[in-house]
């Protein structure tokens, strides 16, 4: 009622100014009409000439003789900055500006506009993302995400003082989406870790978006940075890194039962610096009081602290691989077992994989999900126990915390944190030198993991490792590992003692029949047993590595007939005609 007032005074007063001044009445601009009657004022303004002063004097003359209540300076000022920016004369610009004398600019289209101040690109997989200046610093997120929308509500909003209506942002979305997509330049988008020409990048993630740079000669701290960081919710910034530190420092705050253990934790962390894989999975066991869970979160800190830094078993693959697209380390705490599907979702995540999903509302389209990640896993019992998993893995047994050794909370987290700028100090360190040494490893003989364990082996030199140290101990893990895998299955005993005096021959169901013969009926009835003859065979083939370390090799093969029968055979190798690699071989140095 007030503005109508207002606006009804205004009139009254201008039609009697206009009526005796001989003039053309000029009509007031009520509440609502403000921006867009201004803009539209400026538009024509630009047309003419005027440059940004001319049209804000032009403007503030206007606002302060037409508007029902007059707009605030500032308003009238960013709305001269912005028509001010279009080329003199340019119809578009005017209509992409505000209104002319043909139509109006609508909402969507000053959303597009508005979006086009971001730097707009694509990755690889044709994922559209937006990298904009927001409180200084460059933020990059993908169209589609909540936050980019969020920007472009409130620069929407800075402009008009209004909000735009959720079909507008659909609309200008899909627009600037496709603009990424056909018109925008091709990026490469990572989470916490980059590479960049040789370099490896760190993302801190802190509030100034610290990144450090990594390569043979060093390590530094930079802002200006070659490479696209997403930075999902659940980040958390890690400190500053300070040289002069010692790897050692870590040590405290990890229960490690001995040597080759605190070997197979440094080397999981060191790979967790490199932008690709494949990483090694690192299998927590130990009873209650272990401190597997605190032991995770430490790791997991040294590299990617989250919010949510442990997480319970995922319900599916999909799940799963979500957590990985927003995260850079994977941690899967207290977990009873690993079934089939999730062991071999694992499988995927360590070595590189991913999973196809309909998209929303589509038919035909497809959202694909893939990731290589850092992955841990705590529990009590052995969880990896099939043999392609456990051929991944890095197992780790903790050891019970005397009472004298135990800390509260509070206290210990105080102290990590403290010691935590050094450490990644140190680490960086290692990294720097595992890159300088990289071109002169090669290893005689490559084991599952390859790249894995030739970085680690050119990390030696900078952790003060001896010579073919790492190899010794990881070659002692796998076959600890390949112990727990034969211990786990239902048909390696069963095997072992079918081949105990001569090799066996035949098909998968007779195969099978043998076997049932051999075992009592608890475990026939057990879910694992193979209950007909391809899902023996596909048992066999998972099980066929971790027997051929013991001098068992299963063998997959044709009959000699016309009907060519599946065969299998089973026979012990003796030690001049075993395949199995030894322990004792080591990389050699090319000068």
């Amino acid at each position: 009622m007030k503005d109508e007032l207002l606006y009804e005074i205004a009139s009254k007063r201008e039609r009697q100014s206009s009526k005796k001044a001989g003039t053309k009445f000029a009509e007031p601009i009520p509440e609502g009409r403000r921006n867009t009657e201004l803009a539209s004022i400026a538009g024509r303004l630009r047309n003419r000439g005027m440059n940004e002063r001319e049209t804000l004097e032009a403007l503030l003359k206007e606002n302060d003789q037409r508007c029902v209540p007059p707009l605030d300076a500032t308003e009238v000022q960013s709305i001269a900055r912005s028509i001010s920016r279009y080329a003199i004369g340019n119809s578009s610009s005017t209509a992409r500006g505000a209104r002319d004398s043909d139509r109006d600019e609508t909402v969507a289209e000053r959303l597009v506009r508005l979006g086009g101040q971001a730097s707009l690109f694509h990755d690889p997989d044709k994922q559209a993302y937006a990298t904009v200046s927001h409180t200084g610093c460059a933020e990059t997120w993908a169209i589609r995400s909540s936050d980019f929308q969020l920007w472009l509500t409130h620069q929407f909003w800075l402009e008009t003082h209004s909000a735009p209506s959720t079909s507008a942002l659909k609309d200008a979305l899909g627009v600037l989406e496709a603009k990424a997509k056909f018109a925008g330049e091709t990026h490469k988008v990572f989470t916490r870790i980059g590479e960049h020409n040789g370099a490896i990048y760190l993302d801190l993630a802190d509030e100034e978006r610290r990144v450090v740079e990594i390569t043979p000669a060093g390590w530094r701290i930079i802002k200006q940075v070659p490479v696209k960081f997403r930075r999902p919710k659940g980040m958390r910034p890690l400190p500053g890194p300070v040289s002069g530190g010692n790897l050692d420092e870590l040590r405290p705050f990890l229960n490690v039962a001995g040597e080759e253990d605190w070997m197979m934790m440094v080397a999981w962390l060191l790979a967790g610096f490199r932008s690709h894989g494949p990483y090694p999975l690192a299998a927590l066991h130990g009873e209650q009081g272990s401190a597997k869970t605190t032991t995770a979160r430490v790791l997991r800190a040294v590299i990617d602290p989250n919010t949510a830094p442990v997480r319970c078993e995922p319900r599916d693959s999909r799940d799963l691989m979500i957590a990985a697209n927003n995260g850079w380390v994977i941690v899967l705490d207290n977990l009873s077992r690993v079934s089939e599907s999730l062991s071999d979702a694992l499988c995927r995540l360590s070595t590189g994989g991913g999973i196809s999903m309909r998209a929303l509302y589509t038919d035909t389209d497809e959202t694909i999900l893939n990731a290589q990640r850092p992955v841990v896993l705590t529990g009590i019992e052995d969880l990896a126990t099939r043999g392609d998993l456990l051929d991944r893995s890095l197992v780790i047994y903790l050891p019970r915390i005397d009472s004298s050794r135990r800390m509260t909370e509070r206290n210990f987290w105080a102290e990590f944190e403290n010691a935590l700028p050094l450490i990644l100090g140190a680490l960086l360190t290692v990294v720097a030198g595992a890159l300088a040494e990289l071109p002169r490893v090669e290893l005689d003989h490559l084991p599952r993991l390859a790249d894995f364990a030739t970085w680690i082996t050119a990390a030696e030199p900078a952790l003060g490792w001896t010579h073919r140290a790492f190899l010794k101990a990881f070659m002692a893990n796998r076959q600890q590992a390949n112990s727990v895998a034969l211990e786990g299955s239902l048909l390696a005993a069963p095997i072992l003692k079918l081949i105990e005096k001569d090799l066996w021959s035949g098909t998968a169901e007779q195969l099978l029949r043998r076997l049932d013969a051999m075992v009592d009926e608890q475990t026939k009835r057990h879910p694992e047993w193979p209950r007909t003859a391809r899902a023996l065979a596909g048992a066999l083939r998972r099980l066929s590595p971790c027997l051929l370390p013991i001098g068992v090799k299963i063998q997959f093969g044709r009959a000699n007939t016309r009907e060519r029968t599946r065969l299998i055979t089973i026979q012990r190798l003796t030690p001049s005609t075993s395949s199995a690699p030894s322990e004792g071989t080591g990389p050699t140095l090319r000068s």
